[in-house]
Order: structure tokens, then sequence, then C-alpha cells
């Protein structure tokens, strides 16, 4: 367990310094940092930040992000959010994206270990670029994910996830995305997870399939 502050300062240094590593060896590489607080008994509130880059385009991408989660019952949850996404290259601004989100979670407690939900999410996609006219575009998500919890001191998990994506525009006609990933996380303190994720995606754009691949590390804090 890490016990001080000074500790988290020297443990997010480090989470920085493994990620830009990652993102060398591979297409895409993310650091995010999430912070939930409980509303209610039936409500939840998150407000996270997140670096996304792919260094072989010399492209970044900053990320802020808030989500309003309300529990109907002991299966049912509904999310409703927004991310501004910054995209940056060699210093300029790209575009930027306003994506409002509305998404229904469903939990199925398998064992007392392990649980099974599904997401769907619909995204309204907004993008404002400079000197182009505006674009809008919508994205339908489906997400399986299995969380297993391991009987360890620090509370281990994994969690395998996979994620199937669909959207139009009239620029790309047709845009078929999946992605597959395995999260492993682990406790830091009562109050903070850290989760190391390795993500693959298959983009498949006018018929054409781009591969990437990269690794995500997410610090979750509790208040």
């Amino acid at each position: 367990m890490y016990k001080n502050k000074s500790t988290y300062i020297l443990l997010t240094i480090s989470l920085f310094v493994v990620q830009a590593i990652n993102a060398q060896i591979s297409n895409q590489g993310r650091l995010y940092y999430f912070g939930q607080t409980t509303l209610n008994n039936q409500s939840k509130l998150s407000i996270a930040s997140g670096w996304h880059t792919q260094p072989k385009d010399l492209w970044n991408r900053l990320e802020f992000r808030t989500t309003y989660f309300h529990r109907m019952n002991h299966w049912f949850r509904i999310g409703l959010g927004q991310r501004s996404n910054f995209a940056i290259q060699e210093g300029s601004l790209l575009h930027y994206e306003l994506r409002p989100f509305q998404s229904l979670l469903f939990d199925h407690n398998l064992s007392t270990n392990t649980l099974l939900t599904h997401r769907f999410m619909f995204e309204q996609r907004i993008f404002f670029n400079p000197n182009i006219d505006n674009e809008f575009n919508t994205r339908l998500r489906y997400r399986i994910e299995l969380k297993q919890s391991l009987p360890t001191p620090n509370r281990l998990y994994l969690r395998p996830m996979s994620e199937f994506f669909y959207g139009k525009n009239d620029v790309t006609k047709e845009l078929l995305q999946w992605k597959n990933t395995l999260a492993i996380g682990h406790t830091l303190s009562p109050t903070m997870i850290i989760e190391y994720r390795y993500e693959y995606v298959i983009v498949k754009n006018n018929n054409s399939p781009n591969h990437f691949n990269g690794f995500r590390i997410q610090l979750i804090q509790y208040f």
C-alpha cells in the first residue's frame, strides 16, 4: 500500500515515463485520470482527463470527460455525459470534437467475484475544424466486458473487453471499428486503483482495414 502523497506524485511521474516509452513501440498510447464521487445511493459522477498519442503520425489528443451514472436497480444503469477532444499536430489544433453520449449498462453477477456487463452507447460527434466546414455524425457502440476479482491482498482483477463501433458520415460513408482490450488492475489504497490495458483495434474504412495497437494506463480515485 502507498500511504503518502509523495509516493503518489512519484507514481504519476513514473506513469508518464512508462506511457511515453510504450507509445514509441506501438501505434498509440493513452494515459487517463478518473475522479469519481458518489452523489447518493443510486448516483455517481465521474470526471476524467486523458492524453492520447500516435507518435508515428506526430498526433496527440487531449480529452476531458464528464459522466453521470444512475442505477435504476441492481442490474440496470444509465449513463449520460460528454467528451471534449482537442486534436493537436506539431503544435497546431487539427480539430475540436464535442461528443455527447448516452449509455445503457446491464450488470450480471455470475458469482461473488465475477461481473459481466453489457454496454450500449449512442454518441453524437460534432467536429469543429479550423477554416473547414464543421461536421456532425453519430456512432453506435456495444461493449461486453468481464471483471474477475482475484483473491490477492491488493485486490487484483482481470477485465477483458470487446467493443464494436458503427457509424456513418459524408466522408467515410461507412466506418466499422472493433476494439479488444485486456485490462489488469489492482488497489493502491482504499481510494485509488491503477489499471493497465493492452488494446488492439481494427478499423474498416471504405473496405480498407487498418490495425492499431497500444497501451493504456489509467488511475482511478474515489472521493
